[in-house]
């Protein structure tokens, strides 16, 4: 739930959590974090990466924003290039 966008969540889904979130602050910014990566990759926004990168550090998802950061350039060119692999 917590990686589902907050547009596709039911209301009871929606409800929890917000709950959760509010109990545990950071999990409301690493949700916020991770969609905006979901952002950046399906609207080829290069321009964020690097800013995305600096915000992850101190966030429950260092350590995927450090591994993004060892191979930013095939993050790079995942945002910008038209094809994918996946």
């Amino acid at each position: 739930m917590m990686t589902t966008s907050q547009n596709n969540l039911t209301k009871t889904d929606a409800v929890i959590v917000a709950n959760i979130e509010k109990s545990v602050p950071a999990l409301a910014t690493a949700r916020i974090l991770l969609d905006g990566f979901q952002t950046m990759i399906r609207k080829s926004n290069i321009s964020d990466l690097r800013p995305w990168i600096s915000d992850t550090r101190s966030s429950l998802i260092a350590s995927f924003g450090n591994g993004v950061s060892k191979d930013i350039d095939a993050i790079r060119n995942a945002i910008e290039q038209p094809w994918s692999s996946g």
